[in-house]
């Protein structure tokens, strides 16, 4: 997942797997406390393209899905493609 995040449009520290793990298993410090984890993913000829990082949770009185790291905590959250992959085709299977 790193290697997507180095090779992204938006390389930032809040797209590393390491720091995605820690904010998914505190939740944002606890700001999530009933939240489910989706990760989507595309694949082309057999390699990884893309991942989204979201998770579905109650926000403003609504299921909603978000980015891995939202709202108030991270900066710069993107879906985890590299720059040379990104595509409709990515982003038409995230359409649901």
């Amino acid at each position: 997942m790193n290697d997507l995040a180095s090779a992204g449009i938006s390389d930032t520290p809040f797209a590393r797997h390491e720091y995605l793990r820690q904010w998914w298993t505190t939740r944002g410090g606890g700001e999530w406390t009933a939240a489910e984890l989706v990760l989507a993913s595309a694949t082309e000829a057999g390699q990884l393209i893309g991942v989204a990082p979201l998770f579905a949770a109650d926000h403003e009185g609504r299921k909603e899905l978000l980015l891995v790291g939202s709202i108030e905590i991270s900066d710069y959250l993107d879906l985890l493609v590299k720059a040379d992959d990104v595509r409709a085709s990515f982003l038409h299977c995230l359409i649901f």
